[in-house]
């Protein structure tokens, strides 16, 4: 086996990384730490060379006292190194000082702590090459140059994120030019001060007010080029998904993906092994004695390439499209059994593996290897290795794919653009770890007008993707007195009452058109959950309210819009748009239950129907009210220019959000 270099950056000590994911928000703290500790012990395991830390993260971690012990063992055996812009402890105390000065941030620097716990690790510190500010700051107008360029470099991600964060700015947003210049002169400004944005804004770095999505695309662009600056100076990898943390790579997956290890699939490869339980008992003296070990380093050295971001195409087929599925991991798995240890059992394993060649893998069926998942209808546990939650969200106009990116992008973080090179669909890819520890992937995709190129478009996305669950977001009119403007329906049934149609004959050789309808029932499981939301997390019900509240009042419809309240009904759907009073009481003589009126959703419920005929697809569909089905229809988006409409679409992303974050994992 040829080697090669596997040393690894450990940025997720960073401080500013939990709040840039919200990871402190939604994960208790005690929680939080054994999952940043065990992801230290994984990646001291994974990589048999050394470990790259940032002495200013450790010090400004929360978890600083938590893993000095693993780092003191790691730093022993000279498999960790602590890097800065100086060895000199009180020298670099000093120059963080000067970062933070009457900022009121980062105070840990301002005790004698900083000190002690560096002097523990002095015989491993080592002196950055570049200084991290001045080399970001560099990055960062590199960045700002590309930004008016149509030839921007794909593979610049801050480019990315602050042109969506520009985008973003609602109120006030300044002119192209003036907000280049604006950022470009950033770096001169901080005069001295840290390269984080809170400290852009607390010393009055940028003239631009912008609104949270905005600011967190900022951070997200400065994270990126944090995180090159430390991998491109040490030629390294680092951890961009961590098990209950989900995402956590800055956005380098989505330009340097093979810089990029899935901490998620290492742990999923030690299972298929049989070695998940004995690695959780490893202490880290135990994982120093293992990486001596030279049958041990080689078979983690394969999880490792096989962990790398750019060899994943799915949980399913990672261990042939990696190359890590070999003749010697049943007998791994065997070989462990016999242990009377779990240091014994990972070395007879790692020498069961290393007498096995590689098998060359061409054509593999993937649909017959074994994947570790949830058990059916059972809550995972934090033991377990859950399959990860697709959710493909639809959106029938262009207004609300654009209202649905901006609203998940302020919630879940930035996007990523995927095409589809068969039929040339480009959809736009989120990823977040729900408030139950499963990791939630999200596809929103633009399926167009109307109910044939909904249903056509679903079906296709559907087979290929083949989601656990289909939501339908958009707006649609009332048809209840008991719904107001920004309330949410969620349908129950969804109703096409222009289906099976009949020309019956009348008097005077006239016809009139009946309608028999046809309608196709949402996801009970769905249903049950969002009808509940408020009470199942109040917490989170809490705060989406005062979000809603918030985006009400930014837009100036307080008067306008009601509580957003969550209804749950049938839909009606048809081709005709709903701007009349006696047309919406045929449809309720019709059918006296009806809540709401759309033109797209019985497409999308179709496709969802047909298509999870053999794989079970849950279907839900999520309006939030922008008219009342009436003659003021067309005034009303007018007079408040396509506002209400646009807020609509939030409220039914907000539902969506809480629900997702709601439900257990399950098959």
């Amino acid at each position: 086996m040829a080697e090669e270099d596997h040393e690894m950056f450990i940025h997720f000590l960073h401080g500013q990384l939990f709040k840039l994911y919200g990871l402190d928000a939604r994960i208790s703290p005690d929680r939080l730490g054994s999952v940043i500790r065990a992801s230290l012990k994984w990646c001291a395991l994974l990589s048999p060379d050394e470990l790259w830390v940032p002495t200013t993260d450790l010090v400004e971690s929360p978890f600083a006292s938590l893993v000095a012990s693993d780092l003191e063992v790691l730093a022993d055996s000279n498999a960790a190194y602590f890097i800065g812009s100086t060895t000199d402890i009180y020298q670099l105390q000093d120059s963080k000082l000067a970062h933070y000065h009457g900022l009121g941030l980062h105070r840990e620097w301002e005790s004698t702590s900083p000190s002690g716990i560096l002097a523990r690790l002095a015989p491993s510190l080592a002196t950055r090459d570049v200084n991290t500010t001045v080399d970001i700051a560099m990055r960062w107008r590199q960045s700002v140059a590309m930004l008016g360029s149509d030839s921007a470099s794909k593979a610049d991600f801050a480019v990315t994120q602050i042109r969506q964060a520009w985008e973003l700015i609602n109120l006030g947003r300044p002119l192209p030019s003036s907000f280049e210049n604006d950022l470009w002169q950033i770096p001169t400004k901080l005069d001295g001060h840290a390269f984080l944005w809170d400290v852009v804004e607390d010393v009055g770095a940028v003239e631009a007010k912008l609104p949270r999505p905005a600011k967190r695309g900022m951070e997200m662009a400065l994270g990126w080029n944090w995180a090159l600056s430390y991998l491109e100076e040490y030629d390294t990898t680092f951890v961009g998904r961590i098990p209950l943390l989900g995402y956590v790579d800055c956005g380098v997956r989505s330009t340097h993906p093979a810089l990029v290890l899935d901490l998620v699939r290492s742990q999923q490869l030690a299972q298929r092994i049989g070695l998940g339980a004995a690695i959780s008992s490893l202490t880290m003296q135990d994982v120093v004695l293992l990486r001596e070990n030279r049958d041990v380093s080689a078979m983690f050295s394969l999880i490792f390439s096989a962990s790398r971001m750019d060899n994943r195409i799915s949980d399913e087929r990672v261990e042939a499209e990696a190359g890590i599925l070999i003749d010697g991991t049943e007998a791994g798995r065997i070989a462990a059994l016999g242990a009377s240890n779990p240091i014994d059992a990972i070395i007879r394993a790692a020498r069961s593996i290393s007498t096995k060649q590689p098998r060359a893998v061409t054509e593999v069926d993937y649909t017959k290897l074994t994947v570790v998942s949830s058990r059916a209808g059972r809550v995972v546990t934090d033991q377990e290795v859950a399959v990860p939650l697709k959710v493909i969200v639809v959106a029938a106009l262009a207004e609300e794919l654009a209202t649905v990116l901006g609203a998940f992008a302020s919630f879940y973080g930035p996007y990523f653009p995927r095409e589809d090179h068969e039929t040339g669909r480009v959809s736009y890819f989120f990823q977040a770890t729900t408030n139950r520890g499963q990791t939630a992937e999200i596809l929103v995709s633009l399926v167009g007008r109307g109910q044939e190129r909904a249903a056509a478009a679903t079906a296709s996305l559907t087979q290929a993707l083949r989601p656990q669950i289909i939501a339908n977001i958009g707006i649609a009119g009332s048809m209840s007195a008991d719904l107001s403007l920004g309330d949410v329906v969620v349908g129950n049934q969804i109703v096409n009452y222009a289906a099976n149609l009949k020309a019956v004959e009348t008097a005077g050789g006239k016809y009139e058109i009946k309608t028999a309808g046809d309608s196709i029932h949402c996801d009970e499981l769905l249903l049950h959950r969002a009808e509940q939301l408020m009470f199942i997390d109040p917490t989170a019900s809490d705060e989406s309210y005062s979000r809603l509240s918030h985006l009400r009042s930014s837009l100036g419809l307080s008067e306008v819009l009601g509580d957003s309240k969550v209804v749950v009904g049938p839909i009606a759907c048809g081709p005709i748009v709903g701007s009349s009073e006696s047309f919406a009481r045929i449809l309720k003589n019709w059918k006296r239950d009806l809540v709401a009126l759309d033109m797209e959703t019985s497409g999308v419920a179709a496709a969802s129907e047909a298509v999870g005929m053999v794989s079970r697809t849950r279907f839900l569909a999520l309006r939030g009210v922008s008219d009342l089905a009436d003659s003021g229809k067309n005034s009303l988006e007018v007079s408040s220019s396509g506002r209400v409409r646009q807020f609509a679409v939030h409220a039914a992303c907000e539902v969506l959000y809480r629900l997702v974050d709601s439900l257990p994992a399950v098959d």
